[in-house]
């Protein structure tokens, strides 16, 4: 928690800017509704069923853009089936190029979110928002994928359409590698590869049993140790 909060504060004590034209998308072709005429998106999918977005409602946040300077707090919404970040600017809704950001912070809840991070193996392009967990050495995050399934009536014919939510845990190694994890002892000693033997011993003496997110830190705080 401790390597959490002092991430969160290197992000948030940079020099504040203004978000700026140069940071909208120019192309529009995107899966939430344009209006020219208004030059906003509209947050609508319609009769499609469950929720795309990482939050319910807009959140007070900042942006940390690739210079490491931040945007001013502005309200925030992340699509996680478009992989869109959007925020509002009266009553306007922009989006923010992904291409020019390094993450963005929900002020309340005191979470960052990560872009950029990509993997071949698990089809991850750099638009995908992570929450960091820890930030050390290696990395926790946790990822939340959201598929659109559509099926039709067998009788009426009438089309019944879905959003699917599944969040994931991820380890990063040192050399930026993606590996899915569980927050379980057995996985993550597992899915960690090395030092077994010593996160063993480390989970036995603490009597940590990595059954929550707090549990996982300290264990990595621990594999970060063993140098």
């Amino acid at each position: 928690m401790k390597n959490l909060l002092t991430t969160i504060f290197l992000f948030l004590t940079v020099a504040s800017i203004n978000i700026n034209a140069q940071y909208y998308l120019e192309m529009r072709n995107i899966s939430s509704e344009y209006d020219p005429n208004t030059d906003t998106y509209r947050l609508d999918y319609g009769n499609i069923k469950g929720d795309p977005f990482l939050n319910e409602d807009w959140e007070i946040g900042k942006v940390i853009f690739n210079d490491k300077s931040q945007s001013q707090n502005i309200n925030l919404r992340f699509n996680s089936y478009s992989n869109q970040l959007f925020f509002k600017e009266g009553d306007k809704v922009l989006l923010i190029n992904l291409n020019e950001i390094q993450g963005f912070v929900f002020n309340k809840k005191e979470e960052i979110y990560k872009v950029g991070v990509t993997s071949s193996k698990y089809k991850f392009d750099g638009k995908q928002a992570f929450r960091l967990i820890y930030n050390g050495d290696v990395k926790l995050y946790e990822h939340l994928s959201v598929d659109h399934k559509s099926s039709k009536h067998p009788m009426t014919g009438e089309l019944n359409e879905k959003f699917d939510r599944d969040e994931a845990y991820y380890i990063q190694t040192e050399d930026g590698e993606l590996v899915k994890t569980r927050i379980r002892k057995k996985n993550l000693i597992n899915d960690l590869g090395i030092h077994k033997k010593e996160l063993e011993k480390f989970t036995k003496d603490t009597k940590n049993k990595v059954k929550s997110e707090e549990d996982a830190v300290k264990l990595l705080e621990f594999y970060d140790t063993l140098k």
